[in-house]
C-alpha cells in the first residue's frame, strides 16, 4: 500500500480511522501530561523554586501578617524558569508517538491539506499551486510541531478520497443572483457593518457563487507524485 491511502468518502475515513487515531492520541497526550507533571514537580524541588517561594512567603508575612499568600504549587514558574525547565526536560515524549491524520484535497487546480486527528495544531492549510510545495510545507510543519510535544514522534497518516463534487452547493449555483440578493438584503439591514466591508464581502461571495471549480481528492497519479516528493524531502532532511 502507498503512503497515501485512498478512501471513497470522508465519512468512511472518520468511521474507520478517525476515532481510532483520536483515542490513541488522547491516551498518548494523557501519558505526556502525566510525565510533564512529574517532571515539573522534580524540577521545582531540585531547582529550589518551591523552597525559595516558601521563604518569600515567610518574609512577606512578617511585614504584612494580614496579607494572603499562595503555596508553591499554585504559582507558575517565571519565564526564565519555564525556559530552563523545557531545556532540561525537552525529550519527555521521546518514547511516545502521535499520529497526524492528514487529509489531502484539491479545489480546481489547487491543493490543500488539513489535520483531522484533532489537537495536533495544524488546521486547514493552503491553497498550493503544485504538489511539490504542499509536500515541502507539510514536512516543515511536522518538524516544527515536534518540539510542541516534548520530542514525541509525529507519524503522518496521509489519505485522500474519491469524492469529486461542485465546490458551490447546487442550491446556490442554480440561482446565484437570488442567493446574492438575499445576502445583500441581510447586509443592508446590518448597521454595524461598514459600507466598504459590505461591498468587499459581496464581491467575494459573488466570486465564490460563480465558481465552477470542483472539490475532491487527489488522483492516483497525484498521490504517487506526493509520495515521491515527500519521501525525497524526508531523505534530504538533516
Amino acid at each position: 500500500m502507498g503512503l497515501v491511502q485512498i478512501y471513497d468518502t470522508q465519512e468512511e475515513v472518520l468511521q474507520r480511522v478517525g476515532q481510532v487515531v483520536y483515542e490513541s492520541n488522547l491516551k498518548t497526550r494523557e501519558t505526556l501530561e502525566s510525565l510533564t507533571k512529574a517532571a515539573m514537580s522534580e524540577y521545582r524541588e531540585k531547582s529550589g523554586f518551591d523552597e525559595r517561594w516558601i521563604r518569600r512567603n515567610e518574609e512577606f508575612k512578617k511585614k504584612k501578617p494580614w496579607a494572603s499568600t499562595f503555596p508553591p504549587n499554585m504559582v507558575h514558574l517565571s519565564d526564565d524558569e519555564q525556559k530552563n525547565f523545557k531545556e532540561q526536560y525537552h525529550d519527555l515524549g521521546k518514547d511516545l508517538e502521535l499520529t497526524v491524520l492528514v487529509h489531502l484535497s484539491a479545489v480546481g487546480d489547487e491543493y490543500n491539506f488539513d489535520d483531522v486527528s484533532g489537537g495536533i495544531g495544524i488546521g486547514f492549510v493552503g491553497p498550493y499551486k503544485d504538489i511539490s510545495s504542499m509536500a515541502l510545507d507539510i514536512k516543515d510543519i511536522l518538524q516544527q510541531l515536534k518540539g510542541k510535544f516534548s520530542g514525541a514522534k509525529l507519524t503522518p497518516a496521509f489519505y485522500t478520497t474519491k469524492e469529486n463534487k461542485p465546490l458551490v452547493p447546487e442550491e446556490i449555483s442554480s440561482d446565484v443572483d437570488g442567493w446574492l440578493n438575499g445576502i445583500a438584503q441581510e447586509m443592508q439591514e446590518d448597521d454595524d457593518l461598514p459600507e466598504e466591508a459590505k461591498t468587499s464581502i459581496y464581491e467575494e461571495l459573488r466570486e465564490f457563487a460563480s465558481s465552477k471549480d470542483r472539490y475532491g481528492g487527489l488522483t492516483e497519479a497525484e498521490c504517487a507524485e506526493f509520495e515521491r516528493l515527500f519521501c525525497q524531502q524526508a531523505t534530504n532532511t538533516p
